[in-house]
């Protein structure tokens, strides 16, 4: 059973602080929709490599699925 992850940004900087590959940086790289329903696609950045994207109604929502796709990865 996957456990789920209610504050991936956090624990992505735990793992990445744990593992010394220094901070996560996240990039926003597109941005779709109208301006009353923009969505907004994020991607993370760990030790100069993409780990994760994400897609979400706000910067926020992008980050923390980027976040979370990044954790499943590294």
């Amino acid at each position: 059973m996957v456990e789920e992850i209610n504050d991936p940004k956090s624990q992505l900087q735990e793992t990445t602080r744990a593992g010394k590959l220094g901070a996560p940086r996240y990039r926003v790289v597109g941005i779709s929709g109208p301006d009353h329903a923009r969505t907004y696609e994020v991607e993370v950045e760990i030790a100069g490599e993409i780990k994760g994207r994400g897609t979400g109604t706000s910067k926020a929502a992008a980050e923390r699925e980027a976040a979370r796709d990044a954790l499943k990865k590294i």
